[in-house]
Parts: structure tokens; C-alpha cells; sequence
């Protein structure tokens, strides 16, 4: 079964992104931050004891559950929720000989970053889905695709705008700061990027997630450790009052193809070799790549010391269905450093959430 997870913001999300300082955002959490969040809170809750346990299972390729990256939602209150995945890579680059494939337009689908779960659905099943009337300017915040009459609904709704594009429910903001020089006493004043979304009476926004229980006996300790880590926040500057949430939990009931040949990832996804030598990258797949490293954060680590860098596929990477359940890894990405310098081994989530779909 599936469990859908809306992270309902108590402030603002800073998620670090490659980049110079605290300049740049992330606009979605991606997978293994999540993971890496999740684990942080479960060791506060559990212990290291049942950590190991729990991380031994996924080192072992027989993971109790597998998550989505956390993507953007739009809730109308009594009403209805949008909830926003990954457009899937269902085009061709540029120069490509053979025909395009689901995607009516090209060059509106590769505007659009996130589609709706209609929309989705009418992608992974094969269909041919055309843009909206508008256009580009039908692209709700700029980047989600609607179809055509939810685009007339949520104009309905939203009577102050008249194309989609004018009103976003999600936008990174820029926060000046200033430090302080301890010596002479001088300012220097810094910018610090963050996600805000929509608040108002009649809608909200936030992030949600998806979850698959393969043992359902997690379930009761992975929503205790949500809820803690609601309280900690997650991503940067969390002493600021940034990253906290309200989880709260549902069933989802997203639909498959009934006979895929090629699966789209809604996570960060790293292959193990025999999954790449039995075809995964073969005819028909379209990918991105994305390079993930960073610091380590651990309240048992003494010196500040990057983790090792690994490559990816991208959320919305369209893949070939090779018959495997579970794919990917739990990826160890601990530094070459003295055997005293690290008190424990990183690791770094790396398990595709596939759902099925279907190229005609």
C-alpha cells in the first residue's frame, strides 16, 4: 500500500543546493535528504541500536519501505487538493531520428518542471496529452502543467488572475542577513535564499511525499520519527525557525499500466552494475543525471568533513523495466580519512520508487 505524507509548513524551507554559500535553494527535498533527516530523528527516538538494524536492511537490499522525493502540493480548503510530481522524461533531445512519444509538445513539456497527478496518469498510461489552450501562460506558478479543465476550475477559484502563470502558490524569496566582524565591528550583509509557500484561509500549500511499506511493521516507528523531525525541521538554517512541518498521513491510490515496459522514478536513484548491464539505460530510456554530495552532519562528528560525491538519476528519469522489485542502493559515501576522524559510516539513500509506464 501507499501512503501519502503532506509536510503542512509551520515557516519557510531552506534545502541546500550545489553552490556558493547560502545563496542558492533546492525547490524540492529530494530522497536521500529526506532519508537522512528521517534517520537523524529515528536515532533520537530509537536508538543507535535499532538504527543499525534498520539501515542493515537496506545495505542488505531488503528495504522495509521506499520514499518519494517531497514535491509541492496546492490545497483548496473543503475542496480539492493538486498534488504536483515530476514531469516524466517522455520526449527526445534535439536531433533525435525517431518520433516523439506521449508528450503532444515538446517544448511546452520541457517548461514544465511538474505536472498533475491527472496529467501523470494520462503520461505513464501512453496517452498523448496536449498543452492547454494558453499555452505557456497556462503553467500554474510558471512550471506545473494542468489539464484542461482543471486549468478552468482553478481559474474559477483563483478569480484574481486571469492566465495560471500569474499566481504562485510556491516561490524562493531572498532574506538579507548581516554578519558582524568581532575584530573592527564591521557589516557585511549576505543574502539568504528559502522556499515560502501559499498561506491564505481559503488555500495553503506544502510538500508531500509518498511512502511504500514493504514491512508493515515500520509503519508506527516511521510516523513517530516524522512527527519528531516536523519539530526539528529539516534542511539549513533550522535555529532560524526554517524547515519545520505538521505531517499527516493518508492512503494514495496512484495508478500503474497494467503491462510496463519502462518505469519513471519519483526519488533519487542510484543503479547497482548488474542493474546497468541488464538494460536499464537501454532503447527508450531518457535520463538526467545530477551529482549529490555535501557536508556531513552528525552531532558525533568533531570537524566539519564532506561526504563522497555520487551521480544519480534525476526524479522524472524514464528507465527500462528490467523485472526487478527493489532498485538501487543504499550507497556508502564515508570519507578516506584516520580511522579515528569518523565515528560511524555515511550512507547515502539511493532506492528508485518506480511506477510503471507504458510507451505506445
Amino acid at each position: 500500500m501507499i501512503e501519502r505524507v503532506k509536510l503542512i509548513p509551520r515557516g519557510a524551507f531552506h534545502l541546500g543546493e550545489r553552490g556558493i554559500g547560502l545563496e542558492e535553494t533546492a525547490e524540492i527535498i529530494h530522497s536521500d535528504t529526506l532519508f537522512s533527516a528521517f534517520c537523524h530523528a529515528f536515532l533520537l527516538l530509537y536508538g543507535e541500536g535499532e538504527l543499525t538494524l534498520l539501515l542493515q536492511r537496506f545495505r542488505e537490499s531488503d528495504p522495509p519501505f521506499l520514499i518519494t522525493s517531497a514535491f509541492p502540493y496546492l490545497e483548496f480548503k473543503d475542496l480539492y487538493d493538486l498534488f504536483f510530481f515530476p514531469c516524466p522524461r517522455l520526449w527526445r533531445d534535439e536531433g533525435s531520428k525517431k518520433e516523439k512519444r506521449s508528450v503532444g509538445d515538446r517544448k511546452f513539456a520541457k517548461k514544465a518542471i511538474y505536472v498533475s497527478k491527472k496529467v501523470f496518469t494520462r503520461l505513464i498510461s501512453g496517452e498523448e496529452v496536449e498543452p492547454p489552450k494558453g499555452g505557456e501562460k497556462e503553467l500554474l506558478s510558471g512550471k506545473c502543467w494542468l489539464s484542461e479543465e482543471e486549468c478552468e476550475n482553478l481559474k474559477r477559484e483563483l478569480n484574481e488572475v486571469r492566465f495560471l502563470n500569474e499566481f504562485s502558490f510556491f516561490k524562493e524569496e531572498e532574506v538579507p542577513r548581516v554578519t558582524l566582524d568581532r575584530v573592527q565591528g564591521r557589516a557585511n550583509i549576505f543574502y539568504f535564499s528559502r522556499i515560502r509557500f501559499h498561506q491564505s484561509p481559503s488555500r495553503s500549500a506544502g510538500y508531500f511525499f509518498l511512502i511504500r511499506y514493504l514491512d508493515e511493521k515500520v509503519r508506527g516507528k516511521f510516523q513517530s520519527a516524522l512527527r519528531l523531525l516536523g519539530d526539528m525541521g529539516i534542511g539549513g538554517d533550522r535555529s532560524g525557525g526554517n524547515g519545520q512541518f505538521t505531517p499527516s498521513f493518508e492512503e494514495d491510490n496512484l495508478p500503474s499500466p497494467s503491462s510496463p515496459s519502462h518505469f519513471v522514478t519519483l526519488s533519487l536513484y542510484y543503479p547497482k552494475r548488474e542493474e546497468i548491464k541488464e538494460g536499464l539505460i537501454g532503447d527508450e530510456a531518457s535520463y538526467e543525471l545530477i551529482l549529490r554530495d555535501g557536508w556531513i552532519y552528525s552531532p558525533r562528528l568533531k570537524k566539519g568533513l564532506r561526504r563522497k560525491g555520487v551521480r544519480m538519476f534525476t526524479e522524472g528519469s524514464v528507465l527500462v523495466d528490467i523485472g526487478r522489485d527493489e532498485m538501487g542502493a543504499l550507497v556508502d559515501v564515508s570519507p578516506e580519512v584516520g580511522d579515528n576522524a569518523l565515528p560511524h559510516p555515511v550512507y547515502r539513500y539511493g532506492f528508485a520508487f518506480k511506477i510503471g509506464v507504458e510507451i505506445k
